[in-house]
């Protein structure tokens, strides 16, 4: 039997479903573009005031930087989130219970990640159970530091297995992986070890470059917007910045710079230059026409800020409320694309977030800390909730329930997890085995020894 269209009445093909298709592909490249053109320049502005500006010197300025000064009971606990940078420790104590069309499992493991500086260290436990094997308590610990990567499976071996990746590698491992692969293990490693905390840019080259760059573009009065804010329609001052092609190569000239110096490791790894990686970034905005960023300012504070071209108009408005950042709307050629509303009622505070198909609602109380997490689209259905913590040494987020409800796995997981300013980092004690350099009769007694512990481990 045909199938029609109940919004069109247009008969239903593989024609019209590949049309459907293109159109929500397309909608997902207009969502790529908000985040590639509305990001990187509104909220440029948005960050320069916030980060670069002690004293912002114009109206635009004082008006971002006072838009997000202010929010609701959760943005006020995570803005006292500071000096988690060089050093901390991150623990987790999770239980997972996963069922499929064809089989039921758990996963059981606690895991602590000492960060100090670069140096990291990941240890715990983990167990695993299923229909068909059991897999006991294995205890692990791994670390990194500038030249070694380390390993210890005390359950099954007491031997410390290292490796080094930043020298040449001499042993039997040379024979049995080629060089290109030895290379990308070594490049993969430098990339772990090189990550660390996202450091302010504030001070820095790139944080003078980047002032620099927004002061040399002109701020001029542009004529008067009408927007809703705090539910009524009002009529807000305008200020407007040329954006031109050449502009648009200047920033993505300076961006590129700041990821040659911060990203190098980590894109070597994937294969990738700061150049390349640059150049996906830009990607939406890159055959951009000559554009106007246009700021709405209502008492002082933003609006509405736009980004108009020739072809195409997004819009971040701020319907404000109890604070201006608390009902957002974000639109694309006269579609809202994306929404936020918001609400406080007594300690408790309600975010509800619709983008494209899915529908989000955190609810948060700020007296007892309580969380409650609802995600819904036409896939699966996700909740979570629990008590979420934070003090000036620790913070603490215990996960009651995460119930995750999909087509084809339904999963509960359950646990706690903590962040503390102290970085735990124990020293590993066992013979060590040069993964790199060890020979091949090593090798062969190594398997030999690690065959028995394992099948002894399994009960075979």
């Amino acid at each position: 039997m045909p199938k029609f269209d109940p919004m069109t009445g247009e008969l239903i093909t593989e024609e019209t479903t590949e049309r459907t298709s293109k159109k929500s592909h397309k909608t997902a490249i207009i969502a790529s573009i908000i985040a590639g053109v509305v990001v990187l320049l509104g909220i440029l502005a948005f960050a320069l005031a916030a980060m670069l500006f002690s004293n912002p010197r114009t109206t635009v300025e004082r008006a971002c930087a006072k838009t997000f000064a202010e929010g609701g009971y959760l943005y006020d606990a995570l803005k006292d989130v500071r000096g988690f940078g060089k050093e901390y420790t991150v623990t987790a104590n999770i239980q997972i219970d996963m069922q499929s069309e064809y089989s039921e499992s758990s996963m059981a493991f606690y895991t602590q990640l000492g960060v100090e500086g670069k140096d990291k260290q990941l240890a715990g436990t983990i167990e695993y159970n299923n229909s068909w094997i059991t897999i006991p308590e294995i205890e692990y610990k791994m670390q990194i530091d500038e030249h070694e990567a380390r390993l210890q499976i005390p359950t099954i071996d007491s031997h410390v297995f290292t490796y080094n990746y930043t020298e040449e590698k001499q042993g039997y491992l040379t024979e049995t992986a080629s060089a290109e692969d030895l290379q990308m293990v070594d490049d993969a490693l430098k990339m772990i070890y090189s990550s660390e905390f996202p450091k302010d840019i504030k001070n820095t080259e790139f944080g003078v470059k980047l002032l620099d760059f927004y002061r040399s573009l002109k701020v001029e009065k542009s004529e008067a917007g009408q927007f809703e804010v705090d539910g009524t329609s009002r009529k807000c001052r305008g200020y407007a910045i040329q954006i031109t092609q050449e502009d648009m190569n200047r920033f993505r000239e300076i961006y590129q710079e700041y990821i040659e110096t911060t990203m190098a490791d980590q894109l070597h790894a994937l294969g990738m230059s700061a150049e390349e990686y640059t150049e996906q970034i830009f990607a939406d905005i890159r055959d951009m026409e000559d554009a106007t960023l246009r700021f709405y300012v209502y008492q002082k504070e933003l609006a509405c800020v736009e980004l108009e071209s020739a072809a195409n108009t997004y819009q971040v408005v701020f319907h404000g409320g109890d604070y201006r950042t608390q009902n957002i709307e974000v639109i694309v050629n006269a579609v809202t694309v994306c929404s936020i509303e918001g609400e406080l009622a007594g300690d408790e505070e309600t975010i509800v977030i619709d983008l494209m198909e899915d529908h989000i609602t955190l609810k948060y109380n700020r007296s007892t800390g309580g969380y409650d997490i609802r995600s819904e689209n036409a896939y699966e259905k996700m909740e979570m909730n629990g008590i979420l913590s934070i003090g000036n040494k620790e913070i603490g987020l215990t996960v009651d329930q995460l119930a995750l409800e999909g087509d084809y796995l339904n999963l509960v997981l359950s646990g706690d997890i903590a962040v503390t300013k102290v970085a735990v980092i124990d020293t590993m004690k066992g013979e060590i085995f040069d993964i790199g350099n060890a020979s091949e009769a090593e090798y062969d007694e190594l398997f030999d020894d690690l065959n028995q512990l394992l099948y002894g481990l399994l009960g075979y």
